[in-house]
């Protein structure tokens, strides 16, 4: 399956968290060729250096990030590892971002409607 099929968009960054290379899948990149995602995003920011500790290749996965950039409103799963590309010839961050706004966004209606449906059930 594609990236688009999935709604997912990948993004590679440097040491600084300014925009190597990625799709352009959920959002354009136009928004970041001159800041860091790291001044962007303030959840990127909370956990760049974190990021960076990270050793290569191992990859932390964060779910339900629920952003407030208006570039990418919505819900979604994100990964996150390090590697060396010999392609850029650096070590790069790759971030992989996964909308999931649907998913979640019908587990909670089905939460809300089977908690609805309990106090009902106590109320008899």
């Amino acid at each position: 399956m594609s990236t688009k099929e999935n709604n997912q968009q990948v993004i590679v960054l440097d040491k600084e968290g300014f925009l190597i290379s990625g799709n352009e899948v959920l959002c354009p990149l136009s928004a970041f060729q001159t800041t860091s995602v790291v001044t962007q995003f303030p959840f990127i920011g909370s956990i760049f250096t974190a990021l960076l500790r990270q050793p290569l290749w191992r990859i932390l996965e964060i779910k339900k990030v629920n952003t407030i950039h208006t570039l990418l409103p919505g819900i979604y799963d994100c990964s996150f590892y390090r590697c060396y590309l010999e392609l850029y010839a650096q070590e790069v961050l790759i971030w992989n971002i996964a909308d999931r706004t649907n998913f979640y966004q019908g587990l909670r209606m089905e939460q809300q409607i089977r908690h609805e449906w309990l106090i009902s059930m106590e109320q008899e």
